[in-house]
C-alpha cells in the first residue's frame, strides 16, 4: 500500500508538470491551466496567460478534466487522495489510490488539492483597517483586523486580531481588542473537536485581559460548498484581570471560573463576491452560579478585483454579572461595529 502510494505521488507530481486541465463553465467558456484548489466554494486555476490565478465561482462550473491526483474532501467527511473524472450524468466520479469508486453529486465535494501544492497555498490571510471622523468632540474611531487560517483535509486553523480605538475631546480613550485561536479536527462523519483560546482587553467593561479556553466536541448541520453550519458544546476555565479597584464577589481585580459552553457558527460562500459568517456563544457559569456571558459576531465582505475587498462587522459581549468599579457597575453589554477595506491572500 506504502509503495502504490509512494508511486502514485511520484505520478501524480510528474504528470501535474505535463499535462493541463480542462475546465468548462455554465456559460459554454473554456480553461485551459492546473487546478489548484476548491476551497469554500471558490476553484483556483492558474493558467500561462494571467499573471494572476482565476477564481471561480463553483456554481459556475459545469464540469471538469484532469489527470493529476487530488486530496479530496466530501461532505460526509470521507478524506479521499485519487482522481476524478465527470459522468454524463453530471455526476462526479471519485476513483482512490485503492481503486474503490465513489460517485457524488458536485454539491458533495468540499475541499479539493493538487498533491503537488506546498504549504503557502493552503493558507489564507487577509488585512483590514477601517477610520471614521466627526468634528463634533473631535470624535475619531480606528479599526484593524487581521485573520490568517491554514486548512488540510480534516484540520482547520484560524488565528484572529481585531483592534477597535476610539477617543474624543473631554474623554479617556476607548478600546477593545481581541485575539482568537481555533483549532478543529473533522472526525468521520459528521462530527469534529474543537479547542480554542481567546484574549480579550476592554476598556468599557473595566477588563485588562480575559483569557478563556475551551475544548469542545462539535456536529455539521450543513456542511457542503455552498455553506456550513456548526453546533458544539464543551467546557471552559475563564480567567480574568480587572482593572484596579473593581470589586468581584471574591473582592478582588481577579477572578476564574470554570463555565459550560455552546456555540453554533454558519457561512455561507455561495452569494457571488459576497460572503457572510456569523456566531453566537452562549457560557453559562459552573462554578459561577447563576452567572451567563453571551458573545456574537456577525461579518460581511464583498470581494473586488485584485483580491480586495470591503467588509462590515458586529461584534458584541455581554455578562449578566458584571464588576463594581468605584462603586459604579460597568455595563452588562457591550458592542463595537466595523467598516473597513482590506486585502487577502
Amino acid at each position: 500500500m506504502r509503495l502504490r502510494l509512494l508511486i502514485l505521488l511520484c505520478f501524480g507530481w510528474v504528470s501535474s508538470l505535463t499535462a493541463e486541465d480542462t475546465i468548462v463553465l455554465t456559460n459554454g467558456d473554456q480553461l485551459v491551466g492546473k487546478i489548484k484548489e476548491l476551497n469554500r466554494s471558490v476553484l483556483t486555476v492558474k493558467t500561462d496567460y494571467s499573471d494572476s490565478d482565476f477564481k471561480i465561482e463553483w456554481a459556475g462550473v459545469k464540469k471538469m478534466s484532469s489527470l493529476n491526483y487530488f486530496t479530496m474532501t466530501l461532505s460526509d467527511g470521507s478524506a479521499i487522495l485519487g482522481t476524478f473524472t465527470y459522468l454524463p450524468t453530471g455526476q462526479i466520479s471519485i476513483i482512490g489510490i485503492d481503486q474503490s469508486e465513489r460517485r457524488i453529486d458536485p454539491i458533495q465535494l468540499i475541499y479539493l488539492k493538487d498533491i503537488g501544492v506546498d504549504f503557502w497555498s493552503r493558507l489564507t490571510a487577509s488585512v483590514d483597517i477601517g477610520f471614521s471622523y466627526a468634528k463634533s468632540n473631535n470624535l475619531s474611531q480606528y479599526s484593524a483586523r487581521t485573520n490568517v487560517a491554514y486548512q488540510t483535509e480534516r484540520w482547520y486553523t484560524k488565528l484572529l486580531y481585531n483592534h477597535v480605538q476610539s477617543s474624543q475631546d473631554n474623554a479617556d480613550n476607548v478600546f477593545r481588542t481581541e485575539l482568537d485561536f481555533n483549532l478543529l479536527y473533522k472526525l468521520r462523519g459528521d462530527w469534529f473537536t474543537t479547542s480554542s483560546l481567546n484574549l480579550l482587553t476592554n476598556t468599557e467593561q473595566k477588563l485588562n485581559l480575559r483569557a478563556t479556553t475551551s475544548l469542545g466536541l462539535g456536529f455539521f448541520l450543513i456542511y457542503n460548498n455552498a455553506a456550513n453550519w456548526t453546533i458544539s458544546a464543551g467546557t471552559t476555565y475563564n480567567s480574568e484581570n480587572y482593572v484596579e479597584g473593581a470589586n468581584t464577589e471574591m473582592a478582588s481585580s481577579i477572578r476564574k471560573s470554570y463555565e459550560a459552553y455552546f456555540r453554533t457558527e454558519t457561512n455561507i460562500f455561495n452569494l457571488g463576491d459576497l460572503r457572510f459568517n456569523g456566531s453566537v456563544s452562549a457560557f453559562p457559569g459552573i462554578t459561577e452560579s447563576g452567572r451567563f456571558r453571551l458573545d456574537g459576531k456577525l461579518n460581511l465582505k464583498y470581494d473586488l478585483p485584485r483580491d480586495f475587498y470591503i467588509s462590515a462587522g458586529f461584534s458584541m459581549n455581554y455578562d449578566n454579572q458584571p464588576i463594581v468599579v468605584d462603586g459604579v457597575r460597568t455595563p452588562e453589554t457591550d458592542y463595537v461595529t466595523q467598516f473597513s477595506f482590506g486585502w487577502s491572500y
